[in-house]
């Protein structure tokens, strides 16, 4: 980025506070996964920008899932461990070897409260390609992170990695608050580990939680609404989930929605839901409003470059993805272009308003 685009880019936070927020949703289309009915768990994969990773909650041989960004499936594995107890959430991040992706699954919930122990299973990321539709694989080395709480049981839903210091984090699912809980790394392998309780939220039922991999980004979700945080250089965790956050990102009702995850560049997440009452599972994206942040958006704005203020009609074409497609003044008067999203994403005529 150059030294005019990074001005005028700082010229439109300061003038459009929507700058870099989201669009409304994208209906990625039906999961097409026929096992997947009760999908509680998801997370972006680190190594592969179009994969997502998803799982049912329970009753499903220990298998998860890995889906393209259209909800199609590419590649189904198994968990060579005991049991599926309740899986109610997923996470990708760092691990033990620094050059390796892993993924996180929380074998956390517990409705009727019986579980002394709750276990997260980590493991290094499996490659997952569009190219091998269909694959069927086992993973059989991995660790069981076992864990109690210091006060008590407790149902969770919600776990997420920070990607700066490797700890682990859960969320509590309770009526009108929600209760904050850390496993520091390195978490112990040969015995059961007890989390460090920091804080309690007023969030309630959440369901969800993820942290980008850039680590200055936080999404908790609750049943009816999705928050955000913007974490400041040098907080802690818990210190910015304690700032009460104003920003409830665009989420569209879902009939039993409990999961999401950030895109791997944080440029979009993901929610999908459960089957119920025969309404089916679907994926959802949600993408930033920068033109970055789409696919095509580097071609789409050099077919409209016209409509840039007159000053970028000259830019070289690398500018491009640096101008946010949200909003634009030009001689003294605001006028505001918004490419929709989803026209974008699908191919379709574009929608300016």
């Amino acid at each position: 980025m150059n030294f005019i685009t990074k001005v005028f880019t700082s010229a439109l936070i300061a003038i459009f506070p929507a700058f870099g927020q989201f669009a409304k949703c994208i209906d990625s289309g039906l999961v097409d996964v026929d096992a997947l009915v009760d999908a509680s768990a998801m997370a972006s994969s680190k190594l592969k920008d179009s994969v997502v990773w998803v799982c049912n909650g329970h009753s499903d041989n220990n298998r998860f899932y890995a889906l393209d960004t259209h909800g199609k499936q590419i590649a189904a594995y198994y968990l060579k461990s005991k049991w599926q107890r309740n899986w109610e959430d997923m996470a990708s991040g760092p691990g033990p070897d620094s050059d390796k992706s892993y993924l996180y699954i929380g074998d956390i919930g517990d409705n009727d409260t019986q579980w002394v122990v709750k276990t997260i299973y980590r493991f290094i990321e499996p490659l997952a390609q569009i190219r091998d539709k269909d694959r069927v694989d086992t993973i059989s080395s991995f660790d069981k992170l076992d864990f109690v709480y210091p006060d008590g049981i407790h149902d969770a839903e919600a776990m997420m990695i920070d990607p700066l210091t490797k700890d682990y984090y859960i969320l509590s699912k309770e009526k009108g608050i929600s209760r904050i809980y850390r496993a520091p790394y390195p978490q112990p392998l040969k015995e059961v580990d007890t989390l460090e309780y920091l804080d309690s939220i007023p969030y309630s039922m959440v369901t969800a939680a993820d942290i980008s991999n850039s680590g200055d980004e936080i999404l908790v979700k609750e049943y009816f609404r999705i928050t955000y945080w913007k974490r400041n250089p040098g907080e802690s965790v818990i210190d910015a989930l304690r700032r009460s956050s104003k920003t409830k990102i665009p989420y569209i009702m879902e009939k039993q929605g409990e999961a999401l995850c950030w895109s791997r560049n944080a440029d979009a997440y993901f929610t999908v839901s459960e089957e119920a009452d025969s309404v089916p599972c679907k994926l959802y994206y949600y993408v930033r409003n920068t033109a970055a942040a789409h696919p095509d958006a580097h071609s789409i704005l050099r077919v409209y470059k016209h409509q840039l203020p007159q000053t970028f009609i000259t830019l070289p074409d690398a500018h491009i993805d640096n101008i946010s497609s949200q909003n634009f003044s030009i001689a003294g008067r605001r006028m505001k272009k918004q490419i929709n999203a989803a026209a974008v994403i699908i191919k379709t005529p574009l929608e300016l308003k």
